[in-house]
């Protein structure tokens, strides 16, 4: 009978290990998800400055693009 407790006893601790250890990667998962959602964001953040970049050096762009029509004219 105290064999029969003993491997109940066993089973039910190995079983609380392997619930601390299933909620440990859990809880490692969600760090790393975080970390991932964050270096997203980081990517955004400098796609949309990027892209602001263009957008200022294709304005930049035709205003030379204009006064060099303009000053050509007046050669």
């Amino acid at each position: 009978m105290g064999e029969i407790f003993g491997g109940v006893k066993e089973v039910a601790n190995e079983g609380a290990l392997s619930s601390q250890q299933i909620a440990l990667i859990v809880q490692q998962q969600a760090g790393a998800i975080q970390q991932v959602l964050g270096g997203i964001n980081t990517l955004n953040i400098a796609a949309q400055q990027t892209k602001t970049g263009i957008y200022q050096t294709k304005i930049g762009t035709k205003k030379l693009s204009e006064t060099a029509i303009k000053l050509n004219g007046e050669v």
